[in-house]
């Protein structure tokens, strides 16, 4: 079976699309395919591809390492999906936590300058949640993190449909083994071993 990385490539070669791969010096264990687009260098990294489940869908976030990022889904001939992450300042950047899927839904989850997203991707129609918070940890079933940084009360919304669940407490959490974290959070949900 190929890579995530041989999946994309094979779809640029199918779309004509000439590119290169480089393995950065700093970072040994990730490749990034990279080409360029008008006026700019287009790179995906390695750990920012996901597969679907039944091999029919491959995901990935392309970005020029400025402030242009973009979720683009193909079915491996055609892009079927494209979608501009939603962010109060894409100069900031954008930090992606996850990019996996669950089933038929494809899930984003993304940090910004002042948000965290949760996205869910299914049948070209995109579900968004955002919080204020960076402290989160992703589950098998569900999403748990603080709404407000200062909060004590855990909300939670289910995967992949993103459907409000009812809220719990930093204590009850983590009597079920799991904490929130930050940048590097806890990730259960992590079928092909990506890195967050």
């Amino acid at each position: 079976m190929k890579s995530t990385l041989e999946k994309l490539t094979a779809y640029l070669d199918h779309a004509g699309i000439s590119y290169r791969i480089e393995q950065p010096l700093e970072e040994l264990n990730i490749r990034h395919v990279v080409w360029r687009e008008v006026e700019k260098s287009i790179r995906v990294s390695d750990y920012h591809i996901a597969r679907a489940p039944d091999d029919t869908h491959l995901a990935w976030i392309e970005t020029d390492d400025y402030i242009y990022y973009c979720l683009k889904i193909s079915d491996g001939r055609r892009e079927i999906f494209s979608w501009i992450p939603e962010s109060y300042n894409l100069w900031y950047g954008i930090h992606i936590h996850l990019i996996a899927w669950k089933g038929d839904a494809l899930i984003l989850i993304y940090r910004e300058q002042h948000r965290t997203y949760i996205c869910a991707v299914r049948n070209s129609q995109i579900k968004v949640r955002h919080f204020r918070g960076h402290r989160l940890a992703i589950l098998e079933d569900r999403v748990c993190f603080l709404e407000e940084p200062e909060s004590e009360t855990v909300a939670q919304v289910s995967l992949p449909e993103l459907d409000r669940l009812p809220e719990t407490s930093l204590a009850e959490l983590e009597k079920q083994g799991a904490r929130l974290g930050e940048s590097e959070f806890t990730n259960f949900y992590n079928p092909d071993g990506q890195r967050n």
